[in-house]
């Protein structure tokens, strides 16, 4: 039997149970001010900058859910006294990235040397958060990157640059124990060709040697990162002899639909597991509007259960569906957590020093939305871990119906 992984680079893992996108909330203005009344002066206040994509050819719709996540911690943080004996946060921006490198780069020159932030929270498409974290490296500015997934920023080594997100070889990491048990012996990778897709079949083939997989056979193909019919490759995969019992892939955006969609046409349904390489399943409405009824049976991983909340994770939660009317993805706990975080370093540097704002990150022991964050810095440990939280645990899980809820999602795999 083979197993089919679909791992996307976007982006994290959410936990969004049957949201929608509200369309005036997506085509929310760009503004330069607080996204909470404030009675401090702009000139008094402690600024952190912010950017997300808003607009095309960035994925402006988790950019939107990143955004609302950041409104609401700069509102907890506000309503809880503010920092420095009472000061405001303010948000500088949000700034537009537009989901393009040169873009990041020159709004966070902007925030950085124009608009004088203390800290920065930024970075969702993974080109877009290494460039921008190699801005704030070069100006020295702390930034919390809570949604990029590219081993490359931590293997920046940077001071000034912090990560709350997983990482690709993380994720591949936290997803052997389950192939391990699965016991998958001829293993095909089908991955886009970018730096995630990429980097995400050389981890997976590292892992599967270094924690001893009991495989037989390992082979990759590599598509266009824009590419939309795939059955030219699963017919390949379908004919390959051996027959595989795993495929991994790693895609984004619509093939991450539609590879399932165009697999069950083909009948690999028949002759393989599928399992999808994050839960995008588990919060997209795209997953059963386009895939329909190749959305039951794939396996995927999520970093987030009810299970694993804390109490601070569940008032968010609440809040959020309060406020905007959907719950709230895993990569808002992230992006909300990060301005917590944020705020915390900066009360316990006592100043908004930038340096001092570093050096406080470095100590940080905050009480997060799924568990208590701190940075790690250990290259030893995995190939990429310079100021990285790695307290993410992951599940495997599966769909048995249509258009059944993530809460009523069968538990394939736990690590607990």
């Amino acid at each position: 039997m083979v197993l089919l992984i679909a791992i996307s680079a976007v982006a994290g893992y959410f936990v969004g149970y049957n949201f929608g996108y509200n369309a005036a909330l997506i085509q929310a203005p760009v503004v330069t001010t607080a996204p909470t009344a404030t009675t401090t002066p702009l000139k008094e206040a402690v600024k952190i900058g912010i950017m997300v994509p808003l607009s095309p050819p960035g994925d402006y719709k988790s950019g939107q859910i990143q955004l609302d996540a950041y409104r609401l911690g700069f509102k907890w943080v506000n309503d809880h006294g503010g920092v420095l004996g009472g000061r405001q946060i303010v948000m500088i921006g949000p700034y537009d990235d537009q989901g393009k490198p040169e873009i990041g780069v020159t709004m966070t020159r902007r925030l950085i040397t124009d608009d004088g932030v203390a800290a920065i929270v930024a970075g969702w498409h993974s080109s877009v958060g290494l460039a921008q974290a190699k801005v704030a490296n070069e100006l020295k500015t702390p930034l919390i990157n809570p949604a990029s997934w590219t081993d490359e920023i931590p293997k920046l080594h940077s001071d000034y640059v912090f990560k709350i997100a997983v990482f690709n070889t993380e994720i591949t990491l936290l997803m052997m124990p389950f192939l391990k048990q699965k016991a998958y012996k001829h293993i095909v990778f089908l991955g886009e060709d970018t730096d995630y897709g990429i980097d995400q079949g050389n981890s997976i083939e590292t892992f599967l040697k270094s924690e001893n997989i009991p495989y037989e056979s390992f082979q990759k193909i590599i598509f266009p990162y824009d590419a939309v019919d795939f059955r030219s490759y699963l017919l390949q995969i379908k004919a390959m002899t051996p027959k595989p019992d795993v495929l991994i892939f790693a895609a984004v955006y619509q093939s991450m639909y539609l590879i399932p969609k165009q697999a069950k046409e083909l009948g690999l349904y028949d002759m393989m597991d599928i399992i999808v390489g994050w839960d995008y399943p588990a919060w997209s409405p795209d997953w059963w509007e386009v895939a329909g009824e190749a959305g039951i049976g794939p396996i995927f991983p999520a970093l987030f259960h009810p299970s694993l909340m804390t109490e601070s994770g569940k008032e968010f939660q609440k809040a959020f569906k309060d406020a905007y009317g959907y719950d709230p993805s895993i990569y808002a706990f992230w992006a909300y957590d990060a301005i917590r975080v944020m705020a915390d370093a900066i009360g316990r540097a006592g100043s908004t020093d930038r340096e001092a704002i570093t050096d406080a990150l470095k100590e940080s022991r905050y009480a997060g939305c799924l568990g208590e964050i701190f940075f790690e810095t250990d290259p030893e440990k995995w190939p990429a871990i310079w100021n990285q939280w790695t307290g993410h645990i992951l599940l495997m899980m599966q769909y048995t119906e249509v258009k059944q809820k993530f809460e009523d999602a069968k538990v394939v795999y736990t690590p607990l």
